[in-house]
């Protein structure tokens, strides 16, 4: 869809009101565009810009943010990073790993089923009777939407809110993409718009009086995730150059590693177990938390005492932290989010020299070591303060959804690069008088299985969206009675090193030689997820296939392992596909001579039979689908002679 809305009408009385929502891992925040074309953020219910993000399920109902974190008996039933299980499986090393941490119980959504979903077990009373149910992480995620949509709501007098521009991490896969689609659903919004957050970082950045014709760096490190895009705005435009990310980086893993060592001081101190109660551990974690969030703004050491009773006996501890050791323990991962702009930069064709601009964004962005290493790497750029961290994304959000409501744009107005201080948070932004055109692109291949367990990519990584990119295939055998094939994301060449998204399955063909032809429409939509519309060309047979996104578990935690797991093995690859297409050739000759050894009548009786045999010995051979690229070269040409034989 082009536009928020489908209403031509203008009037006050019929002007919809949107939003744009940052949904984040620990936060989230709701802004809005006024009628004078003003973005401004939403306050919650106790008054705060942003919310956390946390849910409490209790006997009264849901509770979300601060009002979760406060209640008083919480148990198992105060849930946070839901963000982090979105559209994950419950196998997914990533999930295997957090929920060890975690104080409330992560299941499988069907215990019998290996590639089951992960699930959230919250504990209710009904009837005095303890009753377990499992919430879906979208569900959780659908909480928090519909807190901002009800502060929404009543920030705009009651006004009914069901269109929402809401961010997602640029390296959020096609799993991850539809799962908040439907908590969008669950929320009670119709019509939503995904847009990446640093795109909406940078359309914040953009709709401040700012120079044109400027390449820019966003680089977004919140609580449980990383992004870096690299973008030019030129003549109104936004274009997104290049990508790079980790949907399992940001301020909670730096809690993470100082909790690990609060806990190795414990140890080693007492010579006992840290305890393992998941509720006693998410108590320490944030006191660390709070510690790291002291450290940003204070150079000195901190501490954190706690005391903790096990069999019976207290052990206390004081545990001290600086600047200094906070930067030992958390360096590597800092270091990491440098290794990720090389990266992106590699894939906008940049050198670093070429980035004029540069937008922290994100609450971790505040820790000193991070501004540091950005000047470190970029010592001409200028790294710009003039869009609060915390509601950037939000902020952008809320201009695209504006933008698409309003259909009738005014025109820009000519920006003059010294209208004013670049560092300025306060100065206004001009989304009243402005209109971007953006671009946004794939952050992994889009691909579908060929014989032999090959993926043929269809749609390239870094493909702009939306885009429709049709994939011609052919039957392999007469008479086939079904197509079949599964859809994959990621970027090696066998089925296994990928991600498997759903799968093609159109029975009840129309009787066909070999070769009939087959095309797969595959279309990305706005939101950046996929929709798939398969032809079977003879008998103009159509069929709509709906992505399950049910695929087996990640060995990996994001995106970014895919994409440097294909650079480390790409000469492997290649060798993979001169295989499949040796063996793609071979086999095709095969069945060209088939027909032709039919067609010859002047073959005697003896030598057909021979024949026949001889080729089905040899398609029975290819079909164990041979690796060894030395051996189907030496039966190709074994093959050729033995038809160059018959025929003498």
């Amino acid at each position: 869809m082009s536009e928020m809305s489908e209403t031509n009408e203008t009037s006050e009385t019929s002007k919809k009101s949107v939003i744009g929502i940052d949904l984040g891992t620990t936060r989230c925040c709701v802004a809005t565009v006024d009628d004078n074309g003003r973005p401004q953020t939403i306050l919650n219910d106790l008054g705060g810009n942003t919310t956390p993000s946390w849910i409490l399920y209790n006997h009264g109902g849901v509770k979300v943010g601060l009002t979760a974190i406060n209640a008083p008996s919480t148990g198992k039933n105060l849930i946070y990073d839901s963000k982090r299980l979105i559209g994950r499986q419950f196998n997914d090393d990533c999930v295997i790993r957090d929920r060890a941490g975690w104080s409330f119980d992560v299941v499988r959504e069907n215990v019998s089923d290996e590639k089951g979903k992960a699930m959230i077990k919250i504990t209710g009373k009904k009837l005095d009777k303890v009753i377990d149910r499992l919430v879906a992480p979208e569900e959780a995620s659908g909480e928090l939407l519909k807190a901002m949509k009800q502060y929404a709501e009543s920030h705009l007098g009651g006004q009914e809110v069901t269109d929402a521009v809401i961010t997602v991490p640029a390296y959020f896969d096609m799993r991850q993409r539809k799962a908040t689609e439907r908590a969008a659903q669950y929320a009670g919004f119709t019509n939503v718009r995904l847009l990446t957050e640093p795109t909406a970082a940078a359309i914040a950045l953009a709709m401040k009086k700012q120079k044109t014709n400027r390449t820019i760096l966003i680089y977004d490190l919140g609580g449980g995730t990383f992004d870096v895009s690299i973008g030019r705005i030129t003549d109104h435009k936004l274009e997104i150059l290049g990508i790079g990310g980790d949907t399992h980086l940001g301020g909670e893993d730096f809690d993470e590693l100082i909790v690990k060592d609060f806990i190795a001081h414990f140890e080693k101190k007492h010579e006992v177990s840290f305890p393992d109660d998941k509720v006693m551990r998410r108590r320490l974690k944030n006191q660390c938390r709070e510690v790291k969030e002291n450290i940003m703004g204070i150079n000195s050491d901190l501490s954190i005492e706690m005391t903790f009773n096990i069999g019976g006996e207290n052990y206390p501890l004081e545990y001290k932290i600086n600047r200094a050791k906070f930067n030992k323990l958390c360096g590597p991962s800092l270091d990491c989010t440098m290794a990720i702009i090389d990266n992106a930069l590699r894939n906008a064709k940049l050198l670093q020299n070429q980035i004029d601009d540069i937008l922290l964004v994100g609450g971790s962005t505040r820790i000193p070591r991070i501004r540091e290493l950005i000047k470190e790497k970029f010592p001409l750029a200028e790294i710009l303060q003039n869009v609060n961290p915390d509601e950037a994304i939000a902020i952008g959000a809320a201009i695209y959804a504006a933008q698409l409501e309003r259909k009738d744009k005014p025109p820009p107005r000519p920006v003059n690069a010294n209208d004013l201080d670049p560092n300025n948070s306060n100065e206004p932004y001009e989304a009243v008088h402005m209109a971007l055109d953006i671009c946004e692109v794939i952050p992994l291949s889009i691909g579908m299985e060929l014989r032999g367990k090959l993926v043929k990519v269809v749609i390239p990584r870094g493909t702009p969206y939306p885009t429709t990119i049709s994939q011609a295939t052919r039957t392999v055998m007469d008479n086939q009675p079904e197509f079949r094939a599964e859809i994959y994301e990621g970027e090696r060449a066998r089925t296994r090193d990928n991600i498997k998204i759903g799968t093609i399955l159109m029975n009840g063909l129309k009787p066909a030689p070999r070769g009939s032809l087959h095309v797969t429409d595959f279309h990305i939509d706005h939101n950046g997820i996929l929709h798939v519309t398969h032809t079977e060309k003879c008998s103009s047979k159509k069929k709509d296939f709906t992505i399950t996104y049910d695929g087996p578990k990640r060995t990996a935690t994001d995106v970014a392992h895919y994409v440097r797991d294909a650079e480390l093995n790409r000469e492997a690859d290649e060798q993979f596909r001169k295989v499949c297409d040796l063996r793609r050739m071979f086999e095709t000759h095969i069945h060209n001579e088939k027909m032709d050894i039919a067609a010859n009548t002047t073959l005697p009786a003896y030598k057909l039979e021979s024949a026949q045999t001889t080729i089905k010995e040899y398609l029975e051979w290819l079909n164990e689908f041979p690796e060894d690229y030395e051996e189907i070269q030496r039966k190709f040409e074994e093959f050729k002679n033995y038809i160059l034989n018959l025929n003498r």
